[in-house]
């Protein structure tokens, strides 16, 4: 595999923005390393020129800048966005830790280096939260057995699964860089994995115009989600190669058995066609205003035959009782559809996009567990039995 350039994995203006106290405190483990490279910690040094510097270190293709230094400074700033300052917050309210302890209130940036610094459990279980909230698009399977109880401490399970990723990924011809960040959140046990895509080539021209050839490794991030309580897993991957092999890992991991996690057709469309619109009815489901549908897509089986799509701004629920659309319905196979989820106090519905027979798309800001209420209550959605 040819060597690979990571380009830009700390941004300059991360660096700027911190206070000159955090940066120095984070940077104080890797003096030693970082001096070596020509980046020298010392606070009398600080300046716009000798940030520059680090930010040149830092991003510099040599197998002796520091690893663990340059991940860190990427969760913080992915932490330190408008996004990641509010699961801060969130996370610290609930688990009633004082971020400040009498300190004024600090800007964003400065807040996502003080939190690695002073409480790294909350810092992990933050990005963790953070990379699940980004992932909207899940493909699910469900486990052929009774629920699998999970221990307290994840930390032998996450050791051993990322071994065995990194393994599998050099195999797949990728690099061995591979994070797994575990969060338990209630029934859910979030899974994100951070790792290096496939190798890329590019031409560089520098500033005396020189051409050079730089070969880049995109990161990827994947986020598996296992709800204990109905022994679901979620998976996350735009590459359906990684979403086997997430499958097989946690399999294997969770429960000894690489095929323990199966294809369940759980999303059903027969709903429509038996009752129309009655379908639709969420009266019954505490914490849901109502729900509309939004779009309905015709699949056929016969390639030749054009997929039939009808949509509205509104609801198309009314049309579900009237013809041509029920005789459609009768007669057409529902390929996927897309409810309008009303909550209270929102005007403008959240989507929630269902692709059977395992494939869910929808707004993480939805308490997604009334929806799956709403879909078993109606028929939408049929859990495996139990065994």
């Amino acid at each position: 595999m040819p060597k690979a350039r990571f380009k830009q994995v700390v941004e300059l203006p991360l660096l700027e923005a911190v206070h000159p106290d955090l940066l120095f405190a984070l940077l104080g483990p890797f003096a030693g390393e970082l001096a070596a490279l020509g980046a020298s910690v010392d606070r009398t040094l600080y300046s716009t020129a000798w940030l520059e510097q680090l930010h040149c270190v830092l991003n510099q293709n040599d197998s002796t800048v520091p690893a663990l230094l340059q991940s860190t400074l990427m969760d913080i700033a992915d932490l330190a966005t408008e996004t990641g300052h509010k699961v801060i917050v969130t996370l610290a309210l609930e688990r009633r830790v004082d971020l400040l302890r009498g300190r004024k209130p600090l800007a964003r940036t400065d807040l996502a280096f003080h939190l690695f610094l002073a409480d790294p459990d909350l810092f992990r279980a933050a990005h963790v939260h953070l990379q699940s909230l980004h992932a909207t698009d899940f493909i699910e399977f469900y486990g052929k057995g009774p629920p699998l109880p999970i221990g307290e401490d994840l930390t032998p399970t996450v050791a051993v699964l990322q071994d065995r990723l990194r393994t599998s990924f050099e195999e797949r011809n990728r690099t061995g860089f591979c994070r797994v960040m575990a969060e338990e959140r209630g029934p859910e046990l979030v899974f994100v994995f951070r790792h290096g895509g496939t190798p890329h080539r590019m031409t560089s021209i520098g500033a005396d115009e020189r051409h050079e050839l730089l070969t880049y490794v995109p990161e990827q991030v994947d986020v598996v989600v296992f709800d204990t309580a109905t022994n679901r897993l979620s998976i996350n991957s735009s590459c359906h190669v990684d979403r086997e092999l997430y499958r097989t890992a946690l399999g294997l991991v969770l429960a000894q058995d690489e095929q323990y996690f199966e294809l369940w057709p759980a999303f059903r469309s027969d709903p429509f066609v038996r009752f129309g619109s009655a379908a639709l009815d969420a009266r019954d489901i505490v914490g849901l205003e109502r729900v509309s549908l939004r779009k309905i897509m015709l699949a056929s089986r016969d390639p030749d035959l054009a997929t039939v799509e009808f949509s509205a701004h509104g609801d198309l629920a009314p049309w579900l009782d009237l013809d041509p659309l029920r005789g459609i319905l009768q007669q057409r196979t529902i390929g996927e559809w897309t409810f309008g989820v009303f909550l209270p106090q929102n005007i403008d519905p959240f989507e929630v996009h269902v692709h059977p027979p395992n494939r869910l798309r929808f707004d993480r800001r939805i308490p997604l567990a009334r929806v799956r209420e709403f879909m078993c209550a109606r028929g939408f959605l049929q859990l495996p039995p139990r065994r």
